[in-house]
Formats: C-alpha cells, sequence, structure tokens
C-alpha cells in the first residue's frame, strides 16, 4: 500500500512538473498591469509625469524618444511618433518561451499622452 501511494505522489510530481515546464509560471497578468497603468495615469498626462509614475512602479523605461522605425507585434507602429517605453519583465516563465509586458506611452506633438498600449511580448531563453 504504501509503494502505491508513493508511486501516485511521484507520478502526480511529475505531472506538476512537465505542466510548469510547458506552460510556464506566470508571475503578473496582463490584465494586473493594463488596471495599474488606467487606475494611476490620464490622457493628457505629460511625460515627466509618466516618468515619475514609472519611476515609482520600479519599471525600467525609456526616456521620450521619437523612433525612426519600431514595429511591437502585429499593429502597433510607433514609427516618427514621440513615446516613452516601459518593460516589466519575465511576466511569465516556462522551458520554452518567457513572456514581459510593454507599455507604450504615445504623445502628441505638444507632449501630452494621447494612447497607451500594453503588449505581451513572447521572447525564447
Amino acid at each position: 500500500m504504501f509503494k502505491k501511494i508513493t508511486i501516485a505522489i511521484g507520478f502526480v510530481s511529475a505531472l506538476i512538473l512537465a505542466y510548469v515546464a510547458a506552460f510556464g509560471l506566470r508571475i503578473t497578468r496582463l490584465p494586473t498591469i493594463q488596471n495599474l497603468v488606467a487606475k494611476n495615469v490620464k490622457i493628457g498626462a505629460s511625460p515627466d509625469e509618466i516618468a515619475h509614475f514609472l519611476d515609482n512602479q520600479k519599471l525600467e523605461h525609456s526616456q521620450l524618444i521619437r523612433p525612426e522605425a519600431m514595429h511591437i507585434g502585429p499593429g502597433h507602429d510607433y514609427a516618427s511618433l514621440p513615446i516613452i517605453v516601459a518593460i516589466k519583465r519575465r511576466t511569465m516563465r516556462s522551458l520554452f518561451v518567457y513572456e514581459s509586458i510593454e507599455i507604450v506611452f504615445v504623445f502628441d506633438e505638444r507632449n501630452e499622452l494621447r494612447r497607451i498600449d500594453v503588449i505581451p511580448v513572447l521572447t525564447s531563453p
């Protein structure tokens, strides 16, 4: 009887490890970041206000930049737009892939915030 219990526990443990290796361990969810930004950042904010928010959240970020070419995934083109890009690294880890969440703050010509894009980005280890 004890041998069967030990085998069953070993089998269940192996299944759990296989699941975590294949599908990963999620540390931060996309809606968590979206809600954090929505509650703390207002449209019309200045680049300094955004940088202050990102510093308080301890998120890596750029200064206000205007890239000649920049694409993040399909449908996210930031060429020639004034933006600040922030990242929360390794929000999900698995054996095959890491996920990070990028936050792109898009400004208008008067340096007022116009749009916020929160984008999951997958990379291999």
